[in-house]
């Protein structure tokens, strides 16, 4: 044995209490730390191709139903414009905000704080009803659509479909 690394314990000066030497302890337990961490990684590993493969085998069920898995296939096809709940809607809109502007003005009113409307407002309301009325008719149209696509199916491409979204945003 070399003297760097001795097998038996040595003693210091005279001094009663030998050194042991912690080269040996501190290696194994270096390798058992490893081993484990190997054990740790294997095990992720294998439960990762365990999850993989049971993804697999559901999405082959899910195939062979028939059922879109892709973005592209997910891609409901474009409603007519008459057919779509949105156009009808987007074209009610300017009835629909007078309408709002003149029930905040009346909201913000003392009488209908006290309930008391005047016949002036009960006439402005009336009036602004019989000239609004193409909303609740476009509304009603709206219903009896098909469905409704938002508005970034619009335009057949997306750069179509961004304007329109700008437009309705500096609008607001």
């Amino acid at each position: 044995m070399s003297d760097t690394n001795p097998a038996e314990p040595v003693s210091t000066n005279g001094d009663d209490q030998p050194i042991r030497p912690k080269r040996g302890i501190r290696k194994k337990f270096l390798i058992g730390l490893g081993l484990l961490f190997a054990l740790a990684l294997g095990f992720n590993a294998f439960q990762s191709w365990r999850a993989s493969s049971q993804l697999e085998a559901r999405l082959e069920k899910l195939r062979e139903q028939g059922v879109a898995l892709t973005l592209d296939a997910l891609q409901a096809e474009r409603l007519a414009e008459d057919d779509n709940a949105q156009t009808w809607i987007r074209r009610a809109k300017p009835h629909t905000e007078a309408l709002d502007k003149l029930f905040r003005d009346y909201h913000g009113s003392t009488e209908f704080e006290t309930f008391q409307p005047t016949a002036e407002q009960i006439e402005v309301l009336e009036k602004a009803f019989e000239e609004h009325a193409e909303a609740f008719k476009l509304y009603a149209k709206a219903a009896e659509c098909a469905g409704l696509q938002s508005d970034w199916r619009i335009g057949e491409q997306p750069s179509e479909s961004l304007q329109v979204n700008m437009d309705d945003c500096t609008e607001a």
